[in-house]
């Protein structure tokens, strides 16, 4: 898994939606340069949440903007996936190519006149944009037709709560995805950003930067923040002691010390050596 490769990705490509998911699924194969990438269709389409129709489109569609690189063809005979790795320009910093349609001629039998239709889609900039232009025409009853166009489809879709968190902490070398499973459950229980942010630092106070923290390593730290807390700042004081022993009905008994009266209220109420610290 390379985490630049996915922070370029969640910052740098122009798409959402599942172009997004399967970009970072496959940033999640990719080495550091963009290399080595060949999970095949199957892994890809789990992995994404969608179809392998869908995914063969999408790499198909990547190739076409300059996004990916087919490196070498597999062969599904011996289980043998394609390889991919990114385009180095890209990494670099070069934005893609739109992707051109091929012309396609039309031709208008009551006229005899055929006319060209050109579809451009720019996903790189606006989303997929279709436009089919048809010149006015005369025909035989003298009736006029006018220009046609198709409105522009929108394919950007607003940023899921999911990305945004794993854009975050990628950037704070947190080892994970848009769609791994203990982000999406974080998502779900809307857990706070802060306190997700605060667990970060409590990790690194053993995992020094930059040193990757792993999603479940940074989920049992939130586990435990979760918890709720008892306040047990009365042991701190004897007067603590006294006033606690009062609100649960035990006292001291007679010619015994403070210290034992602590420790017989410790052990009464369940509370360990460790909740004593």
């Amino acid at each position: 898994m390379s985490v630049k490769i996915m922070s370029m990705v969640f910052e740098r490509f122009p798409y959402a939606g599942n172009d997004l998911v399967l970009a970072l699924a496959l940033a999640d194969h990719a080495h550091d340069d963009g290399t080595h990438i060949y999970p095949g269709h199957e892994n890809l389409a789990k992995k994404a949440r969608i179809s392998e129709r869908t995914v063969i489109r999408l790499l198909q569609k990547f190739v076409n903007i300059g996004w990916l690189v087919r490196v070498s063809s597999g062969n599904s005979i011996r289980g043998v996936a394609n390889s991919y790795k990114i385009s180095e320009s890209w990494i670099k910093g070069d934005k893609l190519s739109p992707q051109i349609t091929p012309d396609i001629g039309v031709t208008n039998d009551a006229v005899g006149v055929t006319n060209p239709t050109i579809g451009v889609t720019n996903d790189a900039l606006t989303g997929d944009i279709a436009m089919s232009h048809q010149p006015s025409l005369t025909i035989n009853n003298h009736q006029e037709t006018t220009p046609r166009e198709k409105a522009p489809l929108a394919n950007q879709t607003s940023a899921k709560p999911e990305g945004l968190l794993a854009c975050r902490l990628i950037k704070l070398n947190v080892a994970v995805t848009s769609i791994n499973p203990i982000l999406l459950k974080w998502v779900a229980e809307k857990i706070p950003n802060e306190l997700i942010d605060q667990c970060v630092q409590l990790a690194r106070q053993n995992k020094p930067w930059p040193e990757k923290i792993a999603a479940g390593y940074l989920d049992a730290i939130i586990r435990n923040e979760l918890k709720p807390k008892t306040d047990n700042s009365w042991l701190m004081t004897d007067e603590g002691v006294i006033a606690k022993g009062r609100e649960v009905g035990i006292a001291a008994r007679a010619g015994e010390s403070m210290s034992d009266y602590r420790t017989r209220l410790k052990n009464s109420l369940g509370i360990g050596l460790r909740g004593a610290a």
